[in-house]
């Protein structure tokens, strides 16, 4: 069966919410790094 997807919103992946935009709490923080001057975590 094929469906009308015009009506119908694509969502990108850069659109899509992730980590904190969704709600999330960080539990700990497992690593870190400032290789290119620039500080970044790996949160759990």
């Amino acid at each position: 069966m094929l469906r009308d997807m015009s009506s119908k919103r694509i969502i990108l992946d850069d659109e899509k919410p992730r980590g904190f935009k969704k709600g999330f709490q960080p539990e700990k923080i497992i690593g870190a790094t400032d290789s290119s001057g620039e500080l970044m975590f790996l949160m759990k």
